[in-house]
């Protein structure tokens, strides 16, 4: 990640030890996915919050599973998978690895419709 200058704000949706390889490149959101993942899917916790935060491109990077490298198959009516669909549209793989993909934010197209 150091290589792209990528630091500050970094969403962790990888439940894997290696994403802490990555905490001392900036504040690591979400430090134990797989927890804030069943709490999403059973509705103990809204994704409103992360979901906003993911459209306005507020994480300078995403870690997520090196396999994951588009929205393709996820249903947006279930929570987590809304939450790769919602970030595909904001986000693209800048670093594909072997344990972990690193998204950085797609610049804003603009809309020149009024």
């Amino acid at each position: 990640m150091n290589r792209l200058g990528i630091h500050g704000e970094l969403l962790n949706l990888k439940d894997s030890p290696v994403t802490f390889d990555y905490a001392r490149e900036g504040r690591i959101n979400v430090d134990d996915p797989y927890l804030f993942m069943a709490l999403w899917d059973t509705g103990g916790l809204s994704t409103e919050p992360l979901l906003h935060r993911i459209r306005e491109r507020y994480f300078d990077a995403v870690i997520v599973q090196s396999m994951l490298t588009s929205d393709a198959g996820q249903d947006p009516n279930e929570p987590v998978q809304n939450i790769i669909h919602v970030l595909f549209q904001y986000y693209q793989v800048a670093i594909h690895g072997n344990d972990v993909n690193i998204l950085t934010p797609r610049t804003p197209s603009r809309n020149f419709a009024q």
